[in-house]
């Protein structure tokens, strides 16, 4: 009996001491994993360029409102074909000018009458009101377009944007990824060169998304009355920017 237990002590022992020198082999590997492991190093850049606007885009409404709906459909329809005429005429250059209708809308309007002690709600009508929008690359009549809208009855210039053709953007997003890829090489170069370190290869890359918002010149303001003086706009140039993240791998100097 007495040597059973000792043998069980010593196998037990035995197997302690293998597992506590297999954890230490197990650590000492991942030290050594750990330590092989590449440094990393982020950084961070921007490329941006700006540009001269090739497109204009105003937004413009008709608004009517009639105590018979028929009256005010023929009207409304009668200004919108009244302005398509004059807009076309506008454009001498063939540039070409794009108008298409982006909301179409007609329901009986009601107000509130305040002649009474108790607010009543009167029908004062049917309204109508087709949202259009006016597309065109020539954007030194912009002006005389607003102009002629005016005077053909439309009733409200909602906005004026300027922006950049689709096909343009493609082309100038690749020369803006390059410059911030180029950007955040720098950067990182600059800054490891005082570590003594420098870059071996690139371990990861983050493209955000371009960012870009046409420019507003003109907005919500109703016409009821053709415009005194030539109405002028400009255009502003376009900022197009691109941010890059890029996980260097990093190793010393000398290697």
């Amino acid at each position: 009996m007495i040597r059973i237990q000792t043998l069980a002590i010593c196998i037990t022992s035995i197997l302690g001491s293998f597992i506590q020198n297999q954890q230490a082999i197990n650590n000492i590997e991942c030290t050594l994993v750990e330590y092989r492991r590449p440094d990393v190093f982020y950084s961070v850049g921007t490329g941006s360029l700006s540009v001269e606007p090739t497109i204009a885009t105003v937004n413009f409404a008709i608004e009517i409102l009639n105590e018979l709906a028929e009256v005010a459909l023929n009207t409304a329809n009668q200004i919108q074909s009244k302005a398509f005429k004059s807009l076309q005429k506008v454009d001498t250059t063939n540039a070409g000018v794009k108008i298409s209708t982006t909301q179409f809308q007609m329901f009986p309007h009601t107000e509130y009458d305040y002649t009474y002690l108790n607010p009543q709600i009167k029908f004062k009508g049917y309204k109508v009101i087709i949202s259009q929008k006016l597309e065109t690359p020539n954007l030194k009549i912009i002006g005389q377009l607003i102009d002629a809208a005016i005077n053909a009855g439309v009733t409200t210039i909602e906005n004026v944007s300027f922006d950049i053709k689709q096909e343009q953007k493609s082309e100038l997003k690749d020369q803006i990824l390059q410059l911030a890829i180029q950007d955040a090489t720098n950067k990182a170069e600059i800054a490891l060169k005082g570590l003594d370190m420098k870059i071996h290869s690139i371990k990861s890359i983050t493209v955000d998304q371009p960012q870009y918002k046409p420019v507003y010149e003109y907005a919500n303001t109703t016409m009821i009355e053709s415009a005194a003086a030539p109405t002028e706009i400009y255009a502003q140039e376009q900022n197009l920017s691109h941010t890059v993240t890029i996980g260097f791998i990093i190793v010393p100097i000398d290697q």
